[in-house]
């Protein structure tokens, strides 16, 4: 076994136990932690020479291990992240902040064993890591103004809205997310900074289309004029969207590109 150490981070108990028996069976020496936070503690404490991470995480998100390792180690591991929303520019996104690579969940093993050799020290130990991109300029990233959110991501699917909340949070614009509508109705009144909001289409067991008719039937929700753009894993027939009380300012087909969905944070952000 090489002494060579991999963090596994994922909190799912059962795939992160997999994933260390798979590299345990490839002759890796293995350790694994299941929350953010311990995770960074291992890598300040075990110095692995290579992170496999999750992107969302309880305690402290992936994204948050990315910052966090950036700034506190001069020599940081190689970083392979996994992640359920993969479009082009949140693979870049990642890569940004210092990934290496970026899997796209549910990840084969031999794409995982592929990433991992790839980016392991040679038996020698003459390899070097790998450059890593600089991380985006604070200035060009980050809108600044207020504390409160400005995004409202309302998706049932709690990891892509996790993911995406995160992911527009490491850019600068404040996000909360919502898995339904009445959910969403209670933290746009709770937040009158909330002047954005990304909502799926297909909610469980509701549209997201009934979220923009109830706004627009709250009188303090509809002066505050509430921008809403749609996301869909359909094309929705032109009469669903013209016939709605405030008129959404798009429609995104899952999965988004991350470039659309800053730019309409920026927007937002901007006008608010």
């Amino acid at each position: 076994m090489t002494d060579a150490r991999i963090l596994v981070i994922e909190d799912e108990e059962e795939l992160r136990l997999d994933l260390v028996d798979l590299l345990e069976g490839e002759g890796y020496n293995v350790i694994h932690r299941g929350d953010g936070g311990e995770a960074i503690a291992a890598i300040e404490l075990y110095r692995p020479v290579l992170v496999i991470c999750d992107v969302q995480l309880p305690s402290l998100g992936g994204i948050g291990i990315l910052k966090a390792v950036r700034s506190s180690r001069k020599s940081p591991p190689a970083m392979i992240m996994m992640t359920a929303y993969g479009d082009h520019e949140t693979v870049e996104t990642l890569r940004n902040l210092g990934a290496l690579e970026c899997l796209i969940k549910p990840a084969s093993y031999d794409e995982l064993l592929a990433a991992v050799a790839r980016h392991m020290p040679k038996e020698d130990g003459a390899s070097e890591p790998a450059d890593v991109a600089p991380p985006p300029s604070p200035a060009a990233s980050r809108i600044e103004g207020g504390d409160g959110p400005v995004v409202l991501v309302v998706e049932d699917e709690s990891e892509l809205a996790d993911e995406m909340t995160e992911l527009l949070d490491s850019f600068g614009h404040r996000a909360l997310s919502s898995g339904g509508v009445e959910d969403a109705l209670q933290k746009l009144r709770a937040h009158p900074s909330l002047t954005g909001v990304l909502v799926d289409l297909g909610l469980a067991g509701e549209s997201g289309l009934t979220l923009i008719q109830r706004a627009a039937e709250d009188a303090e929700l509809l002066a505050r004029g509430l921008r809403f753009l749609v996301l869909s894993g359909r094309t929705p027939d032109a009469g669903e969207l013209d016939g709605l009380p405030i008129k959404p300012v798009g429609c995104l087909t899952k999965p988004a590109r991350i470039a659309d969905i800053l730019d309409f944070a920026s927007m937002v952000s901007s006008q608010g």
